[in-house]
């Protein structure tokens, strides 16, 4: 069982790392700015009617892509020639990743975000702007590893 999802959308562009801290009555709080709100609430608004029926289990491979409308100052040669195309602006991939995972698990889409065994995050301006996300469980009984080609550079 695999899941795939594309929500045409503007992405949001505010993450879980944009918290704020404030100090009430001697204690430090945190809390999220309206435009952090207004993000995670869209974001589980749009991916609450999409959860699985259960949960995914055991090691995962997920695939985010986050592809924002293209920016007003991009060259038109580019917008011809692509229809998609790196994106090296914020938001971070690894804050985009972390507050979407912590919604994912909230809806129970898997059972905790540390399944993630296999993670990639891809961000690009492009025609079609959204949200797109693979999930699948890996297949522990024929595993291999991702970047064979790659072991001798860690062994």
């Amino acid at each position: 069982m695999s899941l795939q999802i594309f929500i045409p959308c503007d992405p949001p562009k505010a993450t879980a790392q944009q918290q704020k801290t404030t100090v009430f009555a001697g204690k430090v709080r945190k809390y999220d700015p309206k435009n952090v709100r207004d993000a995670k609430e869209f974001l589980a608004s749009v991916l609450a009617s999409k959860a699985p029926a259960t949960p995914f289990t055991g090691p995962l491979r997920f695939v985010l892509l986050y592809r924002y409308p293209w920016r007003k100052a991009e060259k038109k040669s580019v917008m011809q020639k692509h229809s998609s195309y790196p994106c090296d602006k914020r938001p971070d991939f690894d804050n985009i990743a972390k507050g979407l995972n912590d919604i994912l698990q909230r809806l129970r889409y898997f059972e905790d975000d540390s399944q993630i065994a296999d993670g990639r995050v891809i961000k690009e301006w492009g025609d079609q702007p959204g949200i797109g996300i693979t999930i699948e469980p890996i297949d522990t009984e024929n595993y291999e590893p991702a970047c064979e080609g790659q072991q001798a550079l860690f062994s």
